[in-house]
């Protein structure tokens, strides 16, 4: 395939030789700080010289400062591993983060589809206020939540509503849930003011953050696939994204049950990248070879101030499997938790398809193009028993 990156063709087809390289590369073009604590917890810090980050096409400047942290997992304890292994890129240095031979980040993300982002502007008392909203809305009675109930994939999932692995024989999923859609289509539902003060003001203003965040990272995502920065604005899919928050509830301790029940049973996110926000309480973890049986599991740490991204399945189609759409789940948390996802989906009309970079004759495409409309149509039908 013409024009395919270096490092891609190294990554498909040397990917030994390419993380051997990857350290060296890093040593050559960044000052590699290895205090003691680095050698201990294995975390190389990053430092780029002061002064005017590299202007975009769009003609923004970006800080030349990241901080990028590859931390090794822990060996297995029983089916589970204590997961110390993602990165976390910061969104001021676009370019610097993207370029070929591949980042951390970049390596991370190709390999697992989970990573840490910081400085991705969100304000963080703005996240406070959405999981107290968040909370407000749940403690309603359940008559008042259910006034509100899905429609048009906006408003409320009550609890066991959802089962995102269809393949348990459960009732479903130990979670409620409220999903917030498109801004502009007047589709979604909207607690009263009188019950709720402020609350639609919240989300809105959140999502127009977490929408900004979110396309700064793909602007990240195409810069390291050799593609333009606005990629994915070209192609139509940031025009009108499907983009939706959900808020989530998993009430804790239900008691006992016969049934092998989850918080959030084994999936992976349908659209382009997930951006979730917690509150602490773990429960969440990531299986990294979703076709290895007996699958392991490693719980995945919060970070303040930080967002956990992972990979969905419509990247995974675009660059042919090179990024990795990754198998999570919940386990039923034993006190009450939090979290916010959001998911940036791509407009309804937009065609996935195999990237010419990500394919060749030795790697065809190993998925055919789909409208995104059509696949996500497909896993709702899967995840609501439609």
């Amino acid at each position: 395939m013409s024009d395919q990156p270096q490092w891609i063709k190294e990554c498909t087809t040397h990917e030994g030789a390419a993380d051997r390289n990857l350290t060296g590369a890093v040593s050559k073009q960044f000052q590699i700080k290895d205090s003691e604590s680095a050698r201990t917890t294995n975390q190389i810090h990053v430092e780029i010289s002061a002064g005017a980050g590299p202007k975009t096409s769009s003609g923004m400047r970006f800080n030349q400062h990241i901080f990028l942290s590859t931390l090794q997992p822990q060996k297995p304890r029983s089916e589970k591993k204590k997961g110390k292994w993602l990165n976390y890129p910061s969104l001021t240095c676009p370019h610097q983060i993207a370029s070929p031979p591949p980042t951390p980040f970049v390596r991370h993300a190709l390999r697992h589809g989970f990573f840490y982002l910081v400085n991705h502007g969100v304000d963080e008392e703005l996240v406070k206020k959405v999981f107290e909203q968040s909370s407000n809305f749940f403690s309603l009675p359940i008559e008042d939540k259910m006034k509100l109930a899905r429609k048009n994939h906006r408003g409320y999932a009550a609890l066991y509503a959802e089962k995102l692995d269809p393949t348990l024989s459960s009732k479903g999923d130990s979670k409620e849930s409220f999903y917030i859609g498109p801004l502009a289509d007047d589709l979604n539902q909207w607690p009263l003011q009188e019950d709720l003060p402020s609350w639609k003001g919240t989300m809105e203003t959140y999502y127009q953050q977490v929408l900004s965040a979110g396309t700064k990272l793909l602007s990240v995502i195409a810069l390291s696939l050799k593609l333009d920065e606005d990629f994915f604005e070209k192609t139509g899919a940031l025009n009108e994204p499907y983009a939706f928050i959900r808020l989530l509830h998993y009430p804790g301790d239900l008691g006992s049950s016969s049934e092998d029940i989850y918080g959030a049973s084994a999936h992976s996110d349908y659209g382009m990248i997930t951006l979730l926000a917690t509150d602490g309480v773990p429960g969440l973890q990531i299986c990294r070879d979703k076709s290895k049986q007996p699958q392991v599991w490693e719980d995945v740490p919060s970070m303040t101030g930080a967002f956990i991204v992972n990979i969905g399945d419509m990247i995974e189609r675009w660059t042919n499997c090179l990024f990795r759409s990754t198998l999570h789940r919940v386990l039923p948390p034993r006190q009450e938790r939090y979290s916010v996802a959001f998911f940036m989906d791509p407009n309804k009309d937009c065609i996935v398809e195999c990237l010419e970079s990500c394919c060749s004759e030795a790697c065809p495409p190993r998925f055919p193009p789909i409208k995104s409309s059509d696949y996500l149509q497909e896993r709702f039908r899967l995840t609501y028993g439609l």
